[in-house]
C-alpha cells in the first residue's frame, strides 16, 4: 500500500510540474501583444559600385501577428558624389518574443531622387539630377532592455530599376592655366545599387 500511495504522489507531482511548465509558457506567450506600433531612427553607412557615404532616416511600422508593414523617409550623400533623398514602403514578417528580441525582414519599394550624380571633383560639372524607382530588402534585428526603446542594427538592399538617362548643359571656368569660361554639354546615366549596414533606436506602443 505504501508503494501505491508513493507513487501516486509522484505521479501527481508530474502532473502539476507539466500543468506550472504549461501556465507559464502561456504567460511568457500573453506577455507579446498582438500587434504593435515601432518608430525607428537610424543611422546607416552604404556602399555602391563607385564610392561610399552615410544616411539617416526613419522607418515607422505597425506589426499585426507576424505581418509588419509600414514606410521609411531617408536621406545622404557620398563622400565625393550625389546626395539623395528617398520615400518608400516595407512590408514583411516581424517577430518579436518575451525576451525582448526583435527581428524584422522586409521587401522594399520606392522613389529615390539624386542631385549631383556623377559631378565633377575638381570642375564646375554639377552633375545630373533626375528620380528613380528602386526596389530592395532590410534586414532589422533589435533588443528591448526592460524598456519600450530597443536598439539594433540595420541592413539593407536598394537596387534602382532603371537608369535614367539625363542630359544638362554648364558653364565651365578653367582654374589651373586661366582662360576664358566655356559651355559644356554632357549625357549621363542616373541609378545604382547600394549595400548598407547601420545602427538604430527605436520606440514600440503595444496594442492590445
Amino acid at each position: 500500500m505504501g508503494g501505491v500511495a508513493l507513487a501516486l504522489m509522484l505521479g501527481g507531482s508530474d502532473a502539476l510540474a507539466q500543468d506550472d511548465r504549461v501556465a507559464d509558457s502561456a504567460m511568457n506567450a500573453a506577455t507579446v501583444p498582438p500587434g504593435d506600433v515601432t518608430a525607428r531612427a537610424y543611422l546607416l553607412h552604404f556602399r555602391n559600385q563607385q564610392s561610399g557615404g552615410f544616411g539617416v532616416g526613419g522607418l515607422l511600422t505597425v506589426r499585426l501577428s507576424v505581418v509588419e508593414a509600414g514606410g521609411f523617409a531617408e536621406a545622404g550623400s557620398t563622400l565625393l558624389d550625389y546626395s539623395y533623398t528617398s520615400l518608400g514602403g516595407a512590408v514583411g514578417l516581424g517577430l518579436r518574443d518575451d525576451s525582448g528580441a526583435r527581428l524584422g525582414a522586409f521587401a522594399t519599394a520606392g522613389v529615390h531622387y539624386y542631385e549631383g550624380f556623377d559631378r565633377g571633383f575638381l570642375d564646375d560639372d554639377p552633375g545630373a539630377s533626375a528620380s528613380t524607382p528602386f526596389a530592395g530588402a532590410r534586414l532589422v534585428a533589435s533588443h528591448r532592455f526592460g524598456t519600450p526603446i530597443d536598439f539594433g542594427l540595420l541592413g539593407s538592399f536598394e537596387t534602382d530599376l532603371e537608369r535614367q538617362t539625363v542630359s544638362y548643359s554648364y558653364m565651365s571656368t578653367p582654374w589651373l592655366f586661366g582662360g576664358d569660361p566655356t559651355t559644356k554639354d554632357e549625357t549621363k546615366q542616373v541609378g545604382t545599387a547600394t549595400f548598407g549596414l547601420g545602427v538604430q533606436i527605436g520606440g514600440t506602443f503595444d496594442l492590445s
